[in-house]
């Protein structure tokens, strides 16, 4: 006995007005619709606004025909997988040689709104690519005030001058240091004994101190085994505590049954 299979009656196509209305719906229940979580809990819910947005499109009256909740879901895809499509070649067009944005593409005022709804489209800005999309706006340029402050007149004694030229000695070879690491050396400038100059502060730190980390890792793992043996003692000395006081009760029950027995 051969099988019975229901062949599946294709259904017309959809109409800008259907498309125009299925976004409109879907902007609606975006919160449901387009929530990425796959629990029990969020399908449900996706499942009952998907049931909502096709009873709310079969009651419109510009529709060509009844839509099913699967259909309308396909078209949604399709919509979706269409509009991302379009967005990379005019992401593409952006960063060509020519300069030529996109070859004249531009997106419809409803596949803005699908942009709007799924908000995935156009990825992040690069850093490095584009100088164009970095050019300082108005509000990123600060105007320079300088002020002009009159000298003050003062009178320094030699103890003074030295006190101040002891303080100020380290600036001045931290100036140096990032006067001669700041300088813009070139190949044609370069020599072996250019080569020679001091290595950066920040670079040999880690040969002056080899053994920083680990000493570091030490001194908390003994820190760690103090305040361990310093629990132990202390819930020993909880212990004796309770211990003694059960006997100082214990006592005073003695007492007590001995003084009633006497008053008897």
């Amino acid at each position: 006995m051969e099988s019975e299979k229901k062949k599946r009656t294709r259904q017309i196509n959809f109409t800008a007005i259907e498309a125009e209305i299925l976004v409109n719906l879907v902007a609606e229940y975006r919160e449901q619709v387009e929530n990425k979580k796959t629990d029990n809990a969020t399908t449900t819910e996706k499942n009952r606004a998907w049931d909502i947005i096709c009873q709310a499109f079969n009651s419109s009256d510009e529709i060509a025909c009844f839509r099913d909740t699967k259909a309308l879901r396909g078209k949604w895809e399709a919509l979706k997988g269409a509009t991302r499509k379009k967005t990379a070649e005019i992401s593409r067009g952006t960063y060509k040689i020519d300069g030529e944005v996109g070859d004249g593409i531009q997106l419809t005022p409803l596949e803005e709104q699908i942009c709007s709804i799924i908000e995935n489209v156009s990825g992040y800005d690069p850093l490095m690519d584009c100088e164009t999309k970095f050019a300082p706006t108005p509000s990123d340029v600060v105007d320079v005030i300088t002020l002009e402050v009159p000298e003050a007149k003062q009178e320094i004694t030699e103890d003074q001058e030295e006190v101040i030229l002891s303080a100020s000695s380290p600036v001045a070879e931290r100036s140096e240091e990032t006067s001669t690491t700041q300088q813009d050396y070139t190949w044609p400038r370069w020599s072996p004994k250019s080569l020679r100059t001091k290595v950066s502060r920040h670079l040999w730190r880690a040969q002056r101190f080899p053994n920083a980390s680990r000493s570091s890792g030490h001194d908390l793992y003994k820190m760690a085994e103090i305040k361990y043996e310093n629990a132990l003692l202390e819930q020993k000395k909880l212990k004796l505590e309770i211990e003694l006081r059960e006997i100082e009760l214990e006592i005073e029950k003695r007492k007590l049954e001995k003084i009633i027995s006497n008053k008897s």
